[in-house]
């Protein structure tokens, strides 16, 4: 039977600018791409365009992102920090955040953008509505179990028995790693030779690259595990169909908007990092 060419073998365009592994993509309407990644930052690019259109600073790795698909001069991030942060592309600021207490593996917009899903590193899916960009608290599910947890608009309810894990921070590891520099003699790690107190140099500095390998395979794991949940649970019924068949809403972000912006830095510190969010405390 003949083959069926789906793919060229060359890619089309090659964007260049992360520091770090990507970690998530969403794609606009209007042919904008967002990319996440390990390097703490959301890059927004054009798919006719090889410069990145605009950079959003992260204090965390951003392992979740999605673009609102009523509206995409919005977008959703998601980041170790544990917060979920509606941006504003035009006027580069943080709308509103909440604090969602454990690491976001995982966040998409519904069909309708009217409500997002956010998956975390324990495996609870938990619903926030979006109206006017201003995030409150809705339900939660927690997946593996048989109940869905529904809690009041005023707080998050804590599942029975559940326990915050303890972990060891991004910022740890990375600054423990980049202090740990070859002698460039014997391939060890300086200062692990002739001073017995520091003999454990090269151990120590084999634990934490295996430590940092093992978390970031983890947190790949979790964003692809978590993300089909939420995938899954945004795809249905009525508002679905809608979705595959054009929808209603198209954002009006345009590739000639960034003429003279090209590549510039939105930081949550120029906004304060966005409002205190729905109660999802």
């Amino acid at each position: 039977p003949t083959a069926l060419h789906v793919f060229d073998a060359t890619p089309m365009r090659v964007y260049r600018g992360h520091k770090a592994d990507v970690l998530d993509l969403s794609w606009s309407r209007s042919r904008f791409l967002l990319s996440s990644s390990m390097d703490r930052t959301v890059r927004l690019w054009h798919s006719s365009m090889d410069e990145c259109l605009r950079i959003f600073s992260h204090p965390d790795f951003v392992t979740a992102i999605d673009f609102d698909p009523s509206d995409d001069r919005f977008f959703l991030s998601g980041s170790l920090d544990e917060k979920l942060r509606m941006w504003n592309i035009p006027a580069k600021t943080v709308d509103d955040s909440v604090d969602v207490h454990e690491m976001i593996t995982a966040a998409r917009f519904m069909p309708a953008g009217e409500t997002c899903v956010v998956g975390t590193h324990t495996g609870k899916c938990r619903f926030y509505s979006c109206e006017g960009n201003t995030f409150e608290y809705v339900t939660q599910l927690d997946v593996g179990k048989s109940s869905t947890s529904v809690g009041g608009r005023a707080g998050l309810p804590a599942a029975p028995g559940a326990a915050t894990a303890p972990r060891m921070s991004t910022d740890t590891i990375l600054e423990q790693q980049s202090n740990m520099t070859n002698d460039g003699t014997s391939g060890t790690v300086a200062g692990a030779q002739g001073d017995p107190s520091t003999s454990k140099g090269p151990r120590l500095g084999s634990t934490l690259r295996a430590t940092a390998k093992s978390m970031k395979q983890s947190v790949s794991s979790a964003v692809t595990t978590a993300a089909a949940s939420a995938r899954g649970i945004a795809a249905s019924g009525a508002a679905y169909a809608v979705r595959m068949s054009g929808g209603t809403g198209h954002g009006p972000l345009e590739r000639d908007n960034f003429g003279s912006e090209k590549d510039s830095e939105s930081a949550i510190s120029q906004s304060g990092g966005g409002g205190g969010g729905g109660g999802g405390g």
